[in-house]
């Protein structure tokens, strides 16, 4: 395909004895974008002409070219010839003994040594090596011809790079899965590097060859496949956001930093909070102030005109504005999320609401008593029946408008009676109470006439 294309051919026009399918034409070309062989249109580039000269395979010419262009063409060459024949210049595996950064490089140096390697292959070798060199620049002027030559394998092999798990053997792969890298490879400790050959066997893939390269490396040769982006997750134990900033090569993590407090993180704070309750972080004032708005507009809106029911959407909203910059329950609880409900509500509105819907009401001896306010419901409280003595009427809200339902409690805290008429209650059902509880409760006083009687005296602590 690289021929046909450097020649000006359009390869899937082309007579074919045996066309291929349309699965290897896709499998092609991917191969050459990556190799920077083709461009997007499926013309050949520069360095596609330039790799179309050399009588060597897409990935080998692509690190031929490659290492011309660095000032390394004399080893470069060498190693495109020496995998060019596709067989290990050792003739066995053996265990590396060395840690260094490549291990073509090393091979490539052993072709002197005929103890290690077989002289006739090693003539082979630099017999293609001289073919090859006819056809590229072999000035030399690479800083760091190592460093030059490890570029030029990683230009050539550039969806195989992997990424060490640990310190041991086992390499998770830039397009998925992973290797274990054998036991001969001289490249032991580097963390990041690139399969050169490798072998399955069994559905197990062991890497025999391997370059040692540095992650920065990738970020100059292929920034059309970093791929930055800010991963948001919910951390369930700490109440709190997450965000990191993630910066990947494939399917391989280059830098994982925090991330900053963007607008998805207040996005996912507040879908958290919104699922909780508002109540969580203002200890439930804001469900008994949104339940006294309730009952104050639906029984008595000509009371106060301009007071309206609160809005779960304008809720939310402003609790919106307050999570701008945060990331957790405990930021939240901190802001004073109900002071900005009661501004927006408005101190007027607030005060005459607190007259016609109090919070608490007061009963004869002192005690104060919280008034319930429920959607189904008419506003209750619950006391014991003594605090209710020398009272001829319970309690009534919205300017009279409403009697408090009133829970009457027997000293073991359960009700005897819930009424909204103390004076009838007191008429038609004291005596009977009254006979049940002196029995139950001797020590209590039961007086023969609780509108009289005085109501027993608070404890004072």
């Amino acid at each position: 395909m690289l021929a046909l294309t450097a020649a000006g051919h359009d390869p899937r026009a082309f007579s074919w004895l045996t066309r291929p399918t349309e699965a290897a034409f896709e499998a092609a070309r991917a191969l050459l974008l990556r190799l920077s062989a083709i461009d997007h249109a499926g013309a050949a580039t520069k360095v596609g002409h330039a790799m179309a000269r050399l009588p060597l395979s897409p990935r080998l010419a692509r690190l031929v070219v490659e290492g011309s262009a660095r000032g390394v063409a004399e080893d470069a060459c060498g190693v495109a010839a020496m995998l060019s024949l596709g067989r290990d210049v050792y003739g066995r595996e053996r265990e590396a003994r060395v840690d260094e950064s490549c291990d073509a490089s090393v091979r490539l140096r052993d072709l002197g040594d005929r103890h290690v390697v077989e002289p006739g292959l090693a003539a082979s070798i630099r017999r293609v090596q001289k073919q090859l060199l006819r056809h590229v620049d072999t000035q030399k002027g690479a800083m760091d011809p190592e460093v030059a030559l490890r570029t030029a394998i990683l230009a050539g092999f550039p969806d195989r790079v992997a990424r060490r798990r640990g310190h041991g053997e086992t390499l998770v792969l830039s397009g998925g899965g992973q290797a274990t890298l054998a036991r001969s490879s001289v490249v032991r400790t580097a963390p990041w590097l690139v399969a050169v050959e490798a072998l399955d066997r069994r559905g197990a893939t062991t890497v025999t060859m391997a370059t040692a390269i540095e992650p920065e490396w990738l970020i100059d040769l292929f920034p059309e496949r970093i791929a930055e982006t800010t991963e948001v997750r919910w951390d369930g134990e700490r109440e709190r956001v997450e965000a990191v900033e993630r910066m990947a090569y494939d399917k391989l993590t280059l830098d994982e930093r925090p991330g900053k407090a963007g607008p998805e993180v207040a996005q996912l704070l507040a879908e958290r909070a919104i699922a909780v309750g508002i109540d969580a972080f203002v200890g439930g004032a804001f469900s008994e102030l949104s339940a006294r708005i309730a009952f104050v507009t639906r029984t008595a809106p000509d009371l106060v005109p301009g007071l309206a029911a609160l809005d779960p959407g304008h809720t939310q909203e402003l609790g919106r504005r307050r999570l701008r910059g945060r990331r957790s329950f405990a930021e939240l609880r901190s802001a004073d999320l109900l002071g900005e409900l009661r501004t927006a509500i408005g101190h007027a509105a607030l005060a005459r609401l607190d007259t016609l819907a109090p919070t608490h009401v007061v009963l004869g001896n002192g005690r104060k008593v919280t008034v319930t306010y429920a959607a189904d419901a008419p506003p209750s409280i619950g006391s014991r029946l003594q605090d209710f003595f020398g009272s001829a009427d319970g309690p009534r809200v919205l300017a009279g408008r409403v009697a408090v339902v009133l829970h009457l409690l027997a000293p073991n805290g359960r009700d005897v009676q819930v009424t909204t008429d103390l004076a009838g209650f007191w008429d038609r059902h004291y005596a009977a109470v009254r006979s049940e509880l002196r029995r139950r409760y001797p020590r209590h006083s039961w007086p023969d006439d609780p509108r009289t009687a005085a109501p027993p005296e608070l404890r004072r602590r």
